[in-house]
């Protein structure tokens, strides 16, 4: 009788950890909630985006004159509707650059807007907008 017990208490021990587990496992899937999101992008892709922007970009004569070249980063908001707002320089080069490339970015068009579960929303965008001298 002692061996059989001896024999049932690693079996009920085990039985109870893989019902815990079991259990656990349940409550996390109910639990995880997953969203199909799709990201702001401009219409036509990044590349064609920023085609259009070196397009449009000039460096001002002051710049120039100063042989001035690196990056401005600008923060901005893709709306529902897919236009841009709310415009910030992160990162400065200053000569009038951070200007040009404010406008040159309205200039570009509409985005698609960032979708979370079929549903439009905003979205915080940062890029870098690049100025070298050729």
């Amino acid at each position: 009788m002692k061996f059989i017990i001896t024999l049932l208490i690693p079996v009920f021990y085990f039985c109870s950890l893989v019902a815990a587990k079991s259990h656990n496992n349940e409550v996390f899937k109910e639990s995880l909630h997953l969203t199909d999101t799709i990201n702001a992008e401009p219409k036509g892709g990044y590349a064609n985006f920023y085609q259009k922007w070196y397009s449009y970009a000039r460096y001002t004569n002051e710049a120039k004159k100063n042989r001035i070249t690196g990056r401005v980063h600008v923060k901005f908001i893709v709306n529902e509707n897919g236009t841009l707002s709310d415009f910030e320089i992160r990162k400065s080069l200053g000569y009038g650059l951070d200007e040009i490339t404010i406008e040159a970015i309205k200039k570009c068009g509409k985005w698609n807007a960032k979708k979370i579960d079929g549903k439009l929303a905003k979205e915080e965008m940062v890029m870098p907008f690049a100025f070298k001298l050729r």
